[in-house]
């Protein structure tokens, strides 16, 4: 009887000892989740971030673009017009 007490104190200390191993991997992998997590985190708070400045560089560039067609568009027009290109 005491044999088996003994037997049965070994294999509770096994699997104590593999507890503690599942353990250690299980905090090594939330380490590892977190760490990636607030890595995409930071990477969609960048991307946000470039998107906004890309917008309002085109909108910066719109304020002179736009115009600037209808200009030649208009000039366009009134050469046709002035040297009847079209006729």
């Amino acid at each position: 009887m005491l044999e088996t007490l003994k037997d049965m104190r070994q294999t509770q200390k096994k699997m104590l000892t593999r507890q503690e191993l599942a353990l250690a991997k299980q905090d090594e992998a939330l380490k590892f989740l977190k760490m990636q997590t607030e890595q995409a985190a930071r990477i969609s708070r960048e991307s946000v971030g470039l998107q906004r400045l890309a917008v309002e560089r085109v909108k910066r560039i719109s304020l002179f673009v736009i115009p600037a067609i209808l200009l030649c568009l208009f000039l366009i027009g009134y050469l046709i017009s002035k040297y009847h290109l079209l006729f």
